[in-house]
């Protein structure tokens, strides 16, 4: 099993889905995404439910690439991998990523009109441990985008 078949999978994504913590309870949605190497850069309104869990519960993060139902040969074995993560905000290098953001998303404006708004912020996920699915009887444990093992059933 390659690393690089794990980041090809992951690259054909354009967004990503991620759960957050409040303190009590989980929160699920989606985020368009970057990635840079490791790491992982989303934008996210101060409104939403996402914006307090990530600075409030910055390492208790998990997000998920998952295949397509209408792209899987069976809807129980969607090709996924998932990841555990920490995240900070990103103050600095803001408009930097945006424009990142308005590069990948040329046909689309709405990364113009974000970088403009006040409320939108970016934070940038960087992984920790996860796991890579391509299918039945072949899972692995990743660290970052590195696999580190095949699980065996025991």
């Amino acid at each position: 099993m390659k690393n690089n078949e794990l980041t090809e999978f992951i690259d054909g994504f354009a967004s990503l889905v991620i759960s957050s913590f409040d303190g009590k309870t989980t929160h699920s949605s989606y985020a368009p995404c970057l990635r840079n190497e490791e790491c992982f850069y989303i934008c996210v309104s101060k409104l939403a439910s996402h914006y307090a869990n990530l600075t409030n519960y910055p390492n208790q993060i998990s997000i998920i690439f998952l295949e397509d139902e209408c792209k899987a040969s069976s809807v129980f074995d969607r090709k996924r991998a998932s990841f555990s993560c920490d995240c900070e905000q990103i103050f600095d290098e803001r408009d930097a990523i945006f424009d990142k953001f308005i590069a990948k998303f040329s046909s689309d404006e709405t990364p113009k009109i974000l970088k403009n708004l006040s409320d939108f912020c970016i934070f940038k996920l960087i992984l920790k441990n996860g796991r890579y699915v391509k299918g039945f009887g072949s899972a692995y444990e990743t660290s970052g985008l590195n696999i580190v093992n095949h699980i065996m059933k025991k």
